[in-house]
């Protein structure tokens, strides 16, 4: 399975100080040049930004940053897809391998084709919010890894896209739904009912967070924020419209989760 590490070419002891950590564990990463969001950058064939599309969640507003983010993954994913690699292995480079990651890596280099993707890391501030899709790492245990860790099918959100395993039949649902953007990466890969990838995720995480913090959420796009306020809609219209579409969304995974209850639940 190959490896990458996705990482801004003007940040590059960065990516070095992740490459040298997993080196440690083992691991070898190919890096991958992010697309910097903040000095501009070109769309390439067939990318662009979608401003008004609700697919995936309404009222996002997708900053430079979060472009950037989102199509370093997409290219990266399109890349490995055209070379027809049969599942690859994602980091960002604002995290560690935690002990025991070798060992689990290898074991899931061996999984069948139904585990499509699988989050590494799971923040332990994820939970649920009631009248909502839950956001916690619940789900029928599809797999236990040797050193105990469980291998979870998700059935509410888990957000973050800073380590994953995608195979081949993940790679092309992603790309098949991923352009135009219209939201940040973490948020469409975590809405599985839309993207249709059967979606797991290690809640024992199997890395973890660096000391430096994240170049996608940090200073530069908060800076950034306080300069240029989003104007997303704050009237009865945009709230009752924001209630409406959640409502229409519960459902909507509500009838995904039935119609597949058997990989969700244990009977």
């Amino acid at each position: 399975m190959r490896a990458f590490v996705i990482s801004l070419a003007r940040f590059p002891e960065r990516g070095q100080k992740t490459i040298a950590a997993f080196n440690e564990a083992g691991i070898d990463l190919e890096v991958f040049d992010a697309v910097d969001g903040m000095a501009g950058f070109e769309f390439e064939d067939g990318e662009s930004v979608n401003w008004r599309d609700e697919k995936v969640r309404p009222h996002i507003i997708v900053h430079p940053p979060q472009i950037g983010c989102y199509l370093s993954h997409y290219r990266l994913v399109r890349r490995a897809y055209e070379e027809g690699l049969e599942r690859v292995f994602v980091a960002e480079d604002d995290v560690r391998p935690l002990p025991g990651f070798r060992e689990a890596f290898d074991e899931m280099s061996q999984l069948p084709d139904s585990f499509e993707f699988i989050r590494l890391y799971c923040p332990a501030r994820e939970r649920r919010i009631p009248g909502c899709v839950p956001r916690a790492p619940a789900g029928r245990v599809a797999h236990r890894l040797r050193d105990g860790r469980r291998i979870v099918r998700l059935r509410g959100l888990v957000y973050f896209a800073s380590a994953y395993i995608m195979n081949r039949n993940g790679m092309k649902k992603f790309l098949d739904c991923a352009q135009p953007v219209c939201a940040p990466v973490d948020v469409l890969m975590a809405y599985f009912w839309h993207t249709d990838i059967a979606s797991y995720v290690v809640p024992e995480s199997l890395v973890k967070d660096a000391e430096e913090p994240s170049t996608i959420m940090g200073p530069e796009l908060f800076n950034m924020l306080e300069k240029n306020p989003a104007k997303d809609g704050t009237g009865i219209r945009a709230v009752l419209g924001r209630r409406l579409w959640h409502l229409r969304d519960w459902f909507a995974w509500r009838a995904y989760i039935r119609r597949r209850r058997s990989e969700f639940y244990d009977e």
